[in-house]
């Protein structure tokens, strides 16, 4: 791990996070009440959970995350880029599908996560500077 660039650790890190957040609330849904009286109750989904025959997408998720992994492993940044967009992508699609209103108030832990996973991990799917790679010799 020592021989990694800064932003190899970055990138692997936040593919690792967005793997796991898959297993975390995606959706969080809290008590309905009307006049007092409950009428749903609260209730959290993860990725796998949303994932059925009409959502196939979800599984997805997971994989573009493993794929993140695997490309910023091997040093391949375009092909990681491309896992971190696709990710995003396929949220997008997911939320364009659902007939939820206003998603953000809905929005789980995994859901910030992963949005903001993705967000970062494309930003750090980039060419090491070579300022990053060098090493400073302490006295």
């Amino acid at each position: 791990m020592k021989d990694f660039s800064k932003n190899k650790k970055i990138r692997l890190g936040i593919g690792s996070a967005i793997i796991i957040s898959c297993f975390l609330p995606y959706l969080s849904f809290k008590a309905q009440y009307l006049y007092g009286v409950q009428i749903a109750q609260e209730a959290t989904f993860n990725v796998f959970d949303m994932a059925g025959d009409e959502s196939f997408l979800y599984y997805l998720l997971p994989l573009c995350g493993i794929a993140a992994v695997f490309f910023s492993f091997k040093d391949d940044l375009e092909k990681a880029r491309y896992a971190f967009i696709a990710s995003l992508g396929i949220q997008f699609i997911t939320y364009m599908i659902s007939n939820i209103d206003n998603l953000w108030d809905w929005a789980g832990i995994g859901m910030y996560i992963l949005f903001f996973g993705n967000i970062a991990g494309i930003y750090f799917s980039q060419e090491d500077s070579p300022s990053a790679n060098t090493k400073v010799d302490s006295e």
